[in-house]
């Protein structure tokens, strides 16, 4: 799939929705009925959506199984990506990825997930 966003727009945009994010000024949910492109063989996939100035956007990270033509094996590898969805939820378009989709992926998933408040909470309930 082709994109129309270059890498240093892409980047921009980013780094910009993780200031947003950390500042609690865009709020992230987390995607449901998402569809890759090629994905034929994805497993483990962990996606957040949000809507910023009229536009649904997805980020998210999966494992690819992945196909080694020169050596005739399969493999699997770690992904990102970022994607503009219609209003249906099918992706768009694949915005190029950058140094800052990791950690705006990492800065979501820790508003939306919040997993050590869940395990503190977990850890102060009483036995019983």
């Amino acid at each position: 799939m082709a994109t129309t966003v270059t890498r240093e727009a892409s980047a921009e945009l980013q780094k910009k929705l993780t200031e947003l994010t950390k500042d609690g000024k865009l709020e992230w949910r987390r995607a449901r009925g998402l569809v890759l492109p090629g994905s034929g063989h994805v497993a483990s996939v962990l996606a957040f959506e949000t809507e910023y100035e009229g536009v649904p956007l997805v980020v998210a990270e999966f494992s690819a199984r992945e196909y080694d033509g020169h050596h005739d094996e399969f493999f699997w590898v770690e992904k990102e990506l970022m994607a503009v969805r219609d209003l249906d939820g099918a992706i768009l378009e694949v915005l190029p990825s950058s140094e800052h989709l990791n950690p705006l992926i990492n800065t979501v998933h820790a508003k939306v997930v919040r997993v050590p408040s869940l395990v503190n909470r977990m850890l102060e309930a009483k036995a019983g």
